[in-house]
């Protein structure tokens, strides 16, 4: 969700001519100082998890943090893919938010947390395939309860995969058109 106002609250407050002055008018850049930054930060959540979260509720095993890791970054990255697309395509900040919570609110029910995909009608399982939680969960299981080695998980980290893929490539592709729209300056 936070993902959703990476950019548009820097068109809202007239802060993206300067991010794209100082990114050399690269939508690329842009994108990617805006996810490093916010993929940072989803290590502390990692952080707190691992460290605090898991080792209270007795959720720890052995020998699966780096890989929870790294599927753990393959989530964020996907997530924040999706934010960044919606927010290059949709400028206006609640529409953009809205999007994104009517796309994100269904998550646990349709990706099998609390009801078993296989059980559900055609189009919730479809529905299902298009978010990356979904992969997520199914890898985490495998990787962190089951104990598995990484490869196991390699089918949802490929999707996973796929979606940072396409919405990056949307992202930049978008912010690419409105900065030739509103040139922060004239590049000599």
């Amino acid at each position: 969700m936070v993902a959703v106002l990476l950019l548009n609250m820097e068109w809202k407050d007239g802060c993206m001519p300067e991010l794209q002055r100082i990114a050399g008018n690269s939508a690329g850049v842009v994108i990617a100082g805006k996810t490093l930054a916010h993929l940072s930060v989803s290590w502390i959540n990692f952080l707190l998890m691992a460290g605090v979260i898991f080792p209270i509720f007795g959720l720890n095993r052995t020998g699966t943090t780096i890989n929870l890791f790294i599927l753990f970054n393959v989530l964020a990255l996907a997530c924040i893919g999706i934010g960044l697309m919606i927010s290059a395509i949709v400028k206006d900040v609640m529409l953009a938010c809205d999007i994104a919570l009517f796309y994100t609110s269904p998550a646990f029910v349709f990706s099998g947390f609390t009801f078993p995909r296989w059980a559900m009608p055609w189009y919730d399982q479809y529905y299902a395939n298009i978010m990356p939680y979904t992969f997520f969960l199914d890898a985490f299981f495998k990787i962190h309860f089951m104990q598995l080695p990484l490869k196991y998980a390699f089918p949802e980290i490929i999707r996973l995969l796929l979606f940072i893929g396409f919405t990056f490539f949307i992202a930049v592709f978008f912010l690419r058109i409105q900065f030739k729209r509103k040139p922060a300056y004239a590049v000599r």
